[in-house]
């Protein structure tokens, strides 16, 4: 049911996310409130959505953990991308090598 609550605070807050993220967001969000183990996490939740103070917090972590997490799929893309440089340069090396050793074999000192 806490889970409801959380769907319509991001709902709210125009936020659209997978259902793996949400959970994700919904375990930190617990944790980071104190509200894990909580005897009615649900009323605890709608409760602080609906004081300002509190609601204004809820809605600060959630930007931050956003933020957080576009930044590290940004650098789990730029990762990719340098490995397959690195994995470009390497299979441009070995098929120089190879391209030498055949002229070499083909046409003996032709290779300069």
């Amino acid at each position: 049911m806490s889970r409801t609550i959380l769907m319509h605070i991001l709902t709210d807050m125009r936020v659209l996310l997978g259902e793996s993220e949400t959970e994700e967001l919904y375990k930190e969000l617990l944790a980071y409130f104190g509200l894990v183990g909580a005897s009615n996490v649900c009323q605890a939740l709608e409760t602080a959505w609906k004081d300002p103070y509190n609601k204004q917090e809820i809605e600060e972590f959630i930007k931050a953990w956003l933020k957080r997490k576009q930044i590290r799929k940004k650098e789990a893309i730029t990762g990719v991308v340098q490995m397959r440089e690195e994995e470009r340069q390497r299979i441009a090396k070995i098929f120089k090598s190879y391209m030498e050793k055949a002229v070499d074999e083909l046409a003996p000192g032709l290779h300069g």
